[in-house]
């Protein structure tokens, strides 16, 4: 008969295997999109090192949701999305699997 080993604690174990995924997790993800959330409230002239980094608020989002360009980007890409998708879906309705075999 087999008997437990009881007081081990094996989750540690598997902290541990994890650790590294979340080490590069955290560098690579979510560190870079909370810097990318900070300076989108920011205007950031990089070249320039008197005015620097300033903070605007809103303004940037503003200016973007004014934009002709950032709608045309916004149709553009749920036309890709969706209607490519919908396309293919609609032709392998009409003509059939035939062709794929």
């Amino acid at each position: 008969m087999r008997t437990r080993n009881r007081g081990v604690d094996y989750s540690k174990g598997g902290y541990l295997f994890l650790m590294p995924n979340m080490i590069g997790f955290m560098l690579f993800v979510f560190l870079p999109v909370l810097a990318s959330l900070g300076l989108s409230f920011c205007e950031w002239h990089i070249l320039d090192k008197e005015t620097g980094l300033s903070f605007v608020g809103l303004k940037n989002f503003a200016a973007l949701v004014t934009d002709v360009n950032f709608w045309r980007s916004v149709y553009n890409t749920v036309f890709l999305m969706l209607g490519i998708p919908l396309g293919m879906m609609l032709s392998l309705a009409l003509f059939g699997f035939g062709g794929m075999l």
